[in-house]
């Protein structure tokens, strides 16, 4: 009951700020609100210094119609065919803007993952359409049960249709006020799904670049297993510092790992890449062999998530360039 009336609040939220004029200091008081719950302390809109706090400027004072072009997981992949080679870019198998014309059966190719261009929810893994799916994040979860269809297909096929007409109808910006989101013409698309010899998902190298040059790499490691995270600088020196929400800092808590053998081409990508924001992260995946572009995000979790200690945002807001 008590999930049912949290989703039900979600959702009534979601209706009700939808509707809200689009002015500069309700923006400004919506973050300024959700700044103070999440990080548990105050933002200052006149005495912005640290990265988190620059992540909400940006939200709100920085309307470049290039970040809605990036954040677009689809039309994306046209400005990264004008960066870098088409060979790093993860193939789309097929496209809709809606969820009533997907059909499993339509499917070719496996394993893929199915996820929508517009907001943060994952995904879908489908390693095979006769076994139950994956839901990356555990988002819009379809709430029947396997056993109430003749078979998995039919369980997965309704899961996906669920799962597509919630995304679809939700938009990023009025939770996150992350403006990028904001005018996004929704659709779904059906990705290759990554995976190494192992047939796991291989490690996602979040690259932070600064005005076109990398400063560290946020790795999330093992993704299906023991699924942790480390920092390192671009020499592949570990970083002394957590960057996650309030209570989760064990997550940085598994062993050191190795860079990659290709480190040094992921490294030429991702500044590739990076050259027109002052900021911005570029996830590459890689098995030390070959290597994806994911998707470009431009404010780190939302800007919602400290950095401790507290001296490296400030150190990494002075490197996004409003001081």
């Amino acid at each position: 009951m008590l999930n049912k009336n949290k989703a039900y609040l979600v959702f009534l939220y979601q209706n009700i700020i939808r509707f809200t004029p689009d002015f500069l200091f309700i923006s400004k008081y919506i973050i300024k609100r959700r700044y103070q719950k999440k990080m548990l302390k105050e933002l200052d809109w006149n005495n912005i210094k640290t990265l988190n706090e620059t992540l909400q400027y940006i939200k709100v004072f920085d309307r470049n119609e290039l970040y809605t072009l990036v954040a677009d997981k689809l039309r994306v992949k046209g400005y990264l065919n004008e960066k870098i080679n088409e060979k790093y870019i993860i193939e789309t198998y097929d496209h809709g803007d809606s969820y009533k014309n997907f059909d499993l059966k339509n499917i070719k190719k496996f394993p893929c993952i199915i996820k929508v261009n517009h907001d943060c929810s994952g995904g879908l893994i489908i390693r095979n359409p006769n076994k139950e799916l994956i839901n990356v994040k555990g988002i819009s979860k379809l709430q029947k049960n396997i056993s109430e269809f003749s078979s998995v297909f039919d369980y997965n096929n309704a899961y996906i249709r669920h799962f597509l007409k919630v995304r679809l109808n939700y938009n990023h910006y009025y939770s996150s006020r992350e403006w990028q989101y904001k005018n996004i013409k929704p659709c779904f698309l059906i990705e290759e799904l990554l995976e190494d010899n192992n047939g796991q998902i291989p490690n996602d190298y979040k690259f932070h670049c600064f005005n076109g040059r990398v400063e560290f790499i946020y790795v999330s490691i093992d993704r299906e297993g023991k699924d942790y995270r480390k920092i390192y600088d671009r020499n592949w020196n570990a970083l002394p510092f957590t960057w996650c929400k309030i209570g989760s800092e064990h997550v940085f808590d598994g062993d050191d790992i190795d860079p990659p053998q290709n480190f040094n081409e992921m490294l030429n990508i991702a500044e590739k890449i990076s050259k027109d924001f002052r900021y911005i992260r570029v996830d590459l995946y890689s098995d030390g062999v070959f290597t994806k572009c994911g998707e470009l995000t431009l404010q780190h979790g939302s800007g919602f998530e400290p950095i401790l200690p507290e001296c490296y945002d400030l150190k990494f807001g002075k490197l996004a360039g409003l001081l």
